[in-house]
């Protein structure tokens, strides 16, 4: 992974993550309501942006650790959806500086997606297990088996703490 640092002034805004956090602490189940919770890891323009997520300080090898094997999966697949959603996650960073998260410290990760997939979710749970374009691990047919896909997520349920930022960008100048 690439290292960046930049100097952060005032406050950080780091609240989209909470809907994230639940969808991920209960599987994907909506939480005391009958419609399941927009996810908001899952684009519907292809516009660039950039996603900031805030990972506990201590846990940044299994995070790492996650999106390479996710990466590895994705280049194995025989979907062209999933293997551009794999392509997309080539450029990631790590802001060299710790950040403190009410009271846990923590590490952002900056994820440069110039080309965002539209039709799979970033987020591990659609992605790995529910979603039918998705890897759809233990179901019928697919060739990720449940334990392996298991002990990914588990790199990332150990890792994740928040969602930081989702900006959507635009190039500037020549």
């Amino acid at each position: 992974m690439e290292r960046l640092s930049v100097t952060v002034t005032g406050k950080r805004v780091l609240v989209a993550g909470i809907g994230l956090m639940l969808m991920i602490a209960t599987g994907g189940a909506a939480v005391g309501a009958q419609t399941p919770a927009a996810d908001p890891l899952k684009f519907t323009s292809s516009q660039p942006m950039i996603l900031g997520f805030q990972v506990k300080a201590d846990k940044t090898k299994e995070w790492e650790e996650y999106w390479a094997g996710l990466r590895a999966l994705c280049a194995k697949s025989e979907s062209a959806d999933i293997k551009a959603l794999g392509e997309s996650l080539s450029k990631i960073v790590k802001v060299d500086q710790p950040f403190d998260m009410q009271g846990t410290a923590t590490a952002l990760y900056l994820f440069m997606l110039d080309a965002p997939s539209t039709v799979l979710s970033y987020q591990p749970v659609p992605l790995l297990f529910t979603d039918p374009a998705g890897f759809k691990a233990g179901q019928e047919g697919s060739k990720l088996t449940r334990p392996d896909a298991d002990a990914l997520f588990a790199k990332f349920t150990a890792s994740f703490h928040s969602v930081g930022m989702i900006w959507k960008i635009s190039k500037v100048g020549g």
